[in-house]
C-alpha cells in the first residue's frame, strides 16, 4: 500500500515540476528527515522531501494556496521585490488573475529588517519605495507584516494617496509607520498573534500567513499581491492601476474612495491529496521561533 501511495505522490510531483506547476519542493532535514511542520501544514518526510497535507497548503510546495493566492517561491511576476544590503532575497509571493475589484491591496510580510535580536527590542527600518505610472482607480491597503520590531518607511509618488495602512506586528508598540505619511490616510495598528495573525509567505517555520490571508479576505476580498521574505531592509512595490481579471468573491460595485463592507464568499477548499503516516515526526519549531527558507529545486 506504502509503494503505490509513494508511486501516485511522486507521480503528482513530476507531473507538477514538468507544468511548472511547482518544482521547488522542500528536502528533508538533518539525520532523522526532520520536517518543519508548524500549525496547519501537517508536513510529513517521504523519501527525502516534504510534503504537506493541511488544508490551504500546496501538497508538494507545502507553501500556502488559500483565499485566491496561491504562494510560490521566487516569482517573476512578485509585484514586490525585497533586498537586503543591496542584495535580492529569497521570497513567497502570489499575484491572483482574479483579486479584488473594489480594493487594492498588497501585502508585504517579514521576519525582521535586521539580523539584531536585542532585548528588549529595537526597531530596524525598512524602506518601501512604491512605483507607480498612473493614479490608482481604487482605494490602495497596504498591510505591512513583521515579527521583530520594523519602522517602515513609505516612499510614495506624488499623486497616490494610499487609503489605509494596516500594521501587524509581535512587537506593535516597537513598531512604526513613516516617511511620505502625509499622504496615507488612515493607518491601523494590530498586535501578532492576539489581534490579526501574520506571516512571511511560508508557514513551515512559523507564523501564520493563511490566517492573515483569511483576515485580508474577510475585509477587503481577494489580494491584489502578497510578498514576503525572512529579513529584508528595502522593498520596491509597483502598484497597479486595474484588476487583472474578474473578481473571486469581491464586490464589483464601483470604488468610491471610502472603505465600505466586504461580504465574503468563501472559496471552496481544495480536495486533500493522498498522504502518508505521520508516525514518529518530530514535534513543531518551539513558539516564538521562525526559520528561513528550506527549500530545494527540483
Amino acid at each position: 500500500m506504502r509503494t503505490t501511495s509513494f508511486a501516485f505522490g511522486t507521480l503528482i510531483a513530476l507531473i507538477s515540476c514538468l507544468t511548472g506547476v511547482s518544482c521547488q519542493l522542500r528536502k528533508c532535514w538533518g539525520p532523522q528527515n526532520y520536517c518543519y511542520s508548524w500549525g496547519g501544514t501537517k508536513a510529513v518526510c517521504v523519501d527525502g522531501y516534504c510534503y504537506c497535507s493541511g488544508q490551504d497548503y500546496d501538497y508538494n510546495t507545502c507553501l500556502p494556496d488559500a483565499y485566491g493566492c496561491k504562494i510560490v517561491m521566487n516569482s517573476d511576476a512578485a509585484l514586490a521585490k525585497p533586498q537586503y544590503n543591496q542584495q535580492y532575497r529569497t521570497n513567497y509571493s502570489c499575484t491572483p488573475v482574479s483579486s479584488s475589484t473594489q480594493y487594492e491591496v498588497h501585502v508585504l510580510g517579514v521576519y525582521e529588517a535586521e539580523v539584531i535580536h536585542r532585548r528588549p527590542p529595537v526597531a530596524s527600518d525598512a524602506t518601501v519605495n512604491i512605483v507607480s505610472q498612473r493614479k490608482s482607480n481604487r482605494p490602495i491597503i497596504l498591510v505591512l507584516g513583521n515579527y521583530e520590531p520594523v519602522n517602515w518607511i513609505l516612499n510614495i509618488p506624488a499623486g497616490i494617496t494610499i487609503t489605509k495602512v494596516i500594521l501587524v506586528a509581535y512587537y506593535i508598540d516597537k513598531s512604526s509607520v513613516s516617511g511620505d505619511v502625509n499622504q496615507v490616510k488612515a493607518i491601523e495598528r494590530k498586535s501578532y498573534p492576539a489581534q490579526w495573525p501574520r506571516g512571511i509567505g511560508s508557514d513551515s517555520g512559523g507564523g501564520d500567513t493563511v490566517g492573515l490571508l483569511k483576515k485580508v479576505y474577510n475585509r477587503f476580498g481577494v489580494v491584489t499581491s502578497f510578498t514576503g521574505t525572512y529579513k529584508a531592509n528595502k522593498w520596491s512595490l509597483d502598484v497597479l492601476s486595474s484588476p487583472r481579471g474578474p473578481s473571486t468573491g469581491a464586490s464589483t460595485g464601483p470604488s468610491t474612495g471610502q472603505i465600505t463592507p466586504f461580504t465574503p464568499v468563501w472559496p471552496q477548499s481544495t480536495p486533500l491529496k493522498p498522504v502518508w503516516s505521520s508516525q514518529n515526526t518530530p514535534s513543531p519549531t518551539p513558539v516564538g521561533s521562525e526559520v528561513g527558507p528550506v527549500s530545494a529545486l527540483c
